[in-house]
């Protein structure tokens, strides 16, 4: 793209042509102020707040919907210019509520920071609600969102937002000109996605997230960046926070592969840390009860009972970070253990490499919008990966990519589906050239990945893009963790059960069991140890996601009680057996990266197999029950999962 000249406030910068004037002018450092205006955004120049001179133009133009030219002069300083801000402001504080102090967003307003830098600092006349005719109640949308129209500042990002990006439209304008207001599809409870994302674009207080409501002024909150666990997409979150307490989960355009789309889960699931059944001490089986021990004997019990053990075996959880797994697998290799997993992410990448010779995805989620033909196969995107589903949305909107499905079709995408998509050699041989299969690795049959994966082989403009449905479940493959067998598992003297996990009873055939848990089940109140085991948002650790993206995620919140990180509790008990082992972080990620260069490099060669390989038909369970590994010990999710089942009548989708 060429690049254009252009001079604001007699300085010139150099930008791309189509670039529009409001962002050549944030490049320069210089502050326009907006309302309608997003950088996620279709602009629609609706405010009128940033009026700007352009030199040759007649009058003032909205700098968010003019796009620059070679040579042009636009100046955001003159005295028209900051009249036009001022007057647009002092009609919008006619009928604002006054009442920063009090409101939630004080700190992160744009009204009033906007008032604060360009005036007016004395309003012309002030109509306050409760007096006027347009005072209006406060309106619960949900458990976890609220709407005070009364400081809405009609800039309709909200309704676009959930529209252009969403693609839901469960927000709409209602009647016109001084009558102008938010409401949502029927005019009854909303009934969405909870994404949050209207809350996130709101300029002003008028949409709040309930979730940490009235604790803290913004400015007081921390700010932590962490990957999100609850599925295989990676998304990175912001976290606000206050001693060690989590307010809510807020999100930013520029950081992460996600680009601030988040799902409910990963909005308002994050109060599972503070759920009543967290273990805080490690425990121990003692005359058939489990009853609470120091650390130090609980890592001497872990350590009788592996040395006196003659056959181990490990079952890990894909949520484990990939430090943990890397330790964990070495515990297991030292006592010549069997390493399994419940999810068959690691099956389907070792079938992939030995067919091929190639490790994972060969394409990203950025890169879906250079596909002519996405094929969907079998994959319920909205239950498995809902930020997904917006990505795909944005390449059949942005490139005009056509969606296929072949199998299940996915409930949230079906007025964007062109048609449906057999796997078989005919219909695989006529494929688009620019063809992208995604593919859910739970769910996809040994003869479809077969005919997939010689098409991708074949064609270096087919991809294949494998969605995996736990957070690091892709470093399974690298560590040797395979599916558990569903049939019986041999008799064995110890068991050793890493992370979450949807195994709820102790196989019979297990005579002794160690786990590492957060919380109380079934399976922990039939171990003989137990290890309190960290959170994500308590830990550090690297995530390998679906697309094959290592990302770390740091410490947000202390740990509860006495819990330690999976991989501490790994170290210890390997030094406790007398076992060399890296102990930093440093020391352990630079032998992740030496020993497993595949999980931080896209399309990573390795050694294909001669061997004719097998997939195995065992799977972890569906996502719904999937989500419930942590999820179901959210109370924010709960309320909002009874909400929805109230408000279906009142969807927009049917």
């Amino acid at each position: 793209m060429s690049l254009v000249r252009v001079k604001i406030d007699d300085e010139e910068i150099e930008v791309p042509e189509g670039t529009l004037v409001i962002t050549a002018a944030e490049k320069l450092g210089k502050s326009i102020p907006h309302f309608c205006y997003h950088e996620r955004l279709t602009p629609v120049a609706a405010c009128r707040l940033c009026l700007v001179e352009i030199e040759g133009m007649p009058g003032l133009q909205p700098s968010c919907a003019t796009k620059v030219k070679d040579g042009m002069i636009v100046r955001t300083n003159t005295k028209n210019v900051l009249d036009s801000h001022k007057s647009v402001l002092d009609l919008v504080l006619e009928t604002h509520p006054l009442d920063c102090p009090k409101c939630e967003a004080t700190g992160r307003c744009k009204l009033e920071d906007f008032t604060y830098e360009f005036g007016p600092h004395r309003v012309s006349y002030y109509r306050p609600p409760g007096i006027s005719a347009y005072d209006y109640e406060e309106l619960s949308w949900s458990p976890v969102l609220k709407f005070d129209p009364n400081k809405c500042v009609e800039c309709s990002r909200c309704i676009r937002v959930c529209d252009e990006v969403q693609d839901c439209r469960a927000l709409v304008a209602s009647s016109r000109g001084h009558n102008w207001r938010i409401t949502t599809f029927t005019g009854g409870p909303l009934h969405c996605d909870f994404c949050g994302a209207c809350a996130s674009v709101c300029p002003t207080g008028a949409i709040e997230q309930q979730p940490g409501k009235f604790w803290k002024k913004d400015w007081e909150l921390e700010k932590h960046f962490v990957i999100c666990s609850h599925c295989g997409h990676g998304c990175t979150l912001l976290l606000r926070g206050w001693e060690g307490r989590i307010a809510r989960i807020e999100d930013d355009f520029k950081v992460g592969i996600n680009r601030a789309n988040i799902c409910s889960r990963g909005r308002f699931g994050f109060d599972i840390i503070s759920h009543s059944s967290r273990l805080s001490k490690p425990l121990l089986r003692s005359d058939g009860k489990l009853v609470e021990v120091t650390w130090e004997k609980a890592l001497f019990a872990a350590m009788e009972m592996i040395t006196a053990s003659h056959s181990v075996i490990g079952l890990a959880s894909g949520m484990l970070s990939v430090e943990e797994l890397f330790l964990f697998s070495k515990l297991l290799a030292s006592r010549n253990g069997k390493k399994f997993s419940e999810s068959r992410d690691g099956d389907v990448i070792e079938f992939e490499k030995k067919r091929l010779g190639r490790y994972g995805s060969t394409h990203g989620f950025d890169q879906l919008d250079s596909f002519e033909s996405i094929v969907l196969v079998d994959i319920p995107v909205e239950e498995l990966d809902e930020v997904l589903r917006i990505d795909l949305i944005s390449a059949a909107k942005k490139s005009g990519a056509k969606l296929f499905t072949a199998g299940r079709a996915s409930f949230r995408l079906k007025k964007r589906i062109a048609g449906l998509f057999k796997i078989n050699s005919q219909t695989l041989a006529s494929a688009p050239a620019k063809t992208l299969f995604v593919v859910d690795t739970e769910r996809i049959e040994e003869k479809e990945l077969s005919a997939i994966l010689e098409k991708v082989s074949s064609d270096p403009f087919t991809g294949i893009l494998f969605v995996a449905a736990q957070s690091n479940s892709r470093a399974l493959s690298s560590f040797g963790f395979r599916v558990l067998p569903s049939d019986e598992i041999s008799e064995v003297d110890l068991m050793i059960a890493a992370g979450p996990l949807q195994m709820t009873e102790r196989p019979t055939s297990v005579k002794r069991l160690i786990a590492s848990a957060s919380f109380r089940n079934e399976l922990v109140e039939s171990a003989d140890l137990v290890f309190p085991a960290a959170l994500p948002f308590e830990k550090s650790g690297t995530y390998v996601n679906s697309e094959g993206r290592a990302q770390y995620s740091d410490i947000a919140v202390p740990m509860a009680g006495e819990s330690w990180p999976d991989a501490v509790i790994w170290i210890s008990v390997m030094k406790e057996l007398g076992e060399a082992t890296p102990s930093t972080p440093r020391e352990i990620l630079d032998e992740v990266r030496n020993n497993h260069p595949e999980l931080f490099e896209r399309n990573y060669p390795v050694k294909s197999s001669e061997a004719e390989p097998k997939l195995p038909s065992t799977r972890l369970a569906p996502p719904k029950r999937h989500r419930g590994l942590l999820l179901d010990k959210s109370e924010w999710l709960r309320k909002l999962q009874e909400h929805l089942d109230f408000s279906k009548e009142f969807s927009p989708w049917f």
